[in-house]
């Protein structure tokens, strides 16, 4: 039977030993107050630090996964948006030579994609609020320089990029498409500041096994994923065999049990089988 808010906040207060609520007891409170669904399937550090969230227990920042209690932590935060935003998906991009220079190129659609995923809608939460065209190097190098102001939800940032006016050495055509170019180019090169497709600009995908693993990863990202019944038998199964949920979220490499691939299901059932047996040896 699951505990009222205020119960579990007198309880969990009560002394140092948070009135002995364990993760059984946090786990009937997040479902019975509609914290989370299914908060088996998820880390306990996360389900723990909901459910100290609305019973408003004094120390619940205390519990923030979020939360650096260090120098480390704090540096590991840092980075926190790169990691999410630096591995860029093959299918998004291709080879390009560019003033002899093979490049890979990004799909700027991909990119404005991913942004909008962390920031919101471009042009409200992220974006260039001003771009400044100088022709005065026309004359001498054919270039047009673009200062651009970046901003986003946690700062803004100026970027200067430029580009040729003129398609040919004569400078007599004009590339008619040279402003949104630069304007593009000058958006890659904000977002790349921020960690996007970090990946592409620090060489990685010149890696021919690299970019095999990282394709494969966002095709499996991609496939169908374990039904609500599945989970539920993993849950029953890691319980009777006592392994940590956190511990095989871990093995997994997933965060979360819903985000397991379905041609995955039959791995972890005979994983979990094996731990059983194991441990009646």
């Amino acid at each position: 039977m699951s505990m009222t808010r205020e119960e579990f906040k007198l309880r969990w207060e009560s002394d140092d030993n948070v009135g002995g609520i364990n993760f059984e007891d946090i786990a009937i409170c997040a479902k019975a107050w509609g914290v989370c669904a299914s908060p088996k399937t998820m880390e306990m550090s996360a389900v723990r630090y909901k459910v100290l969230k609305a019973a408003n227990v004094a120390d619940a920042e205390t519990f923030n996964p979020a939360s650096s209690s260090s120098v480390m932590d704090s540096r590991s935060d840092n980075l926190d948006l790169w990691h999410r935003v630096e591995k860029t998906d093959p299918a998004h991009t291709k080879k390009a030579n560019i003033g002899g220079n093979k490049i890979t190129a990004i799909a700027p659609q991909y990119q404005i994609l991913n942004a909008t995923k962390e920031f919101g809608p471009y042009g409200r939460t992220w974006g260039f609020d001003a771009i400044n065209l100088d022709y005065s190097l026309v004359g001498t190098h054919n270039l047009v320089v673009a200062t651009c102001h970046f901003f986003y939800p946690d700062g803004a940032f100026q970027i200067i990029n430029s580009i040729k006016l003129y398609k040919d050495n004569a400078c007599t055509k004009v590339d008619d498409d040279f402003a949104k170019k630069v304007e593009t180019d000058a958006l890659t090169k904000a977002l790349s500041k921020l960690g996007f497709n970090a990946d592409v600009f620090m060489g990685r995908f010149d890696d021919t096994k690299y970019v095999e693993d990282v394709a494969a990863e966002f095709q499996a990202a991609k496939a169908p994923k374990i039904t609500k019944d599945q989970q539920d038998q993993i849950i029953k199964a890691l319980e009777e065999v006592n392994h940590p949920m956190d511990d095989f979220l871990s093995t997994a490499k997933i965060n979360d049990l819903a985000n397991m691939g379905m041609g995955r299901f039959e791995l972890a059932m005979g994983y979990i089988k094996k731990l059983g047996e194991s441990g009646n040896e």
